[in-house]
């Protein structure tokens, strides 16, 4: 699946389900609904690799990068305080467990 269809995938879950936008397993799930397989509980993992490897389906990361990249552009797809703080916490730590920004 090309990035540009993941990106648009994607947004179109964050504008209609608030709960994806704090949680990359609600938005992995949807975007996978949209796209006509249902819900991930109904794949087998074979099945869901398969559909990944032959691009039927994005990869997880792609998924949460378009997620990370259109939050930072649009405030109105970012989760609720508490999530995005949290989010700030664990980026403060892992910055301090690796000494820093690169």
């Amino acid at each position: 699946m090309k990035l540009y269809d993941v990106k648009k995938e994607v947004e179109k879950v964050l504008a209609e389900c608030n709960s994806a936008r704090d949680n990359d397993f609600v938005l992995y799930n949807e975007v996978a609904a949209n796209l006509g397989y249902g819900y991930m509980s109904n794949l087998r993992i074979k099945e869901w690799l398969e559909l990944v490897y032959c691009g039927a389906l994005p990869t997880f990361e792609s998924v949460c990068r378009s997620r990370r990249k259109l939050q930072e552009q649009n405030a109105d797809y970012r989760g609720n305080k508490t999530a995005q703080e949290r989010r700030r916490k664990s980026e403060d730590e892992y910055y301090a467990f690796f000494g820093g920004k690169v």
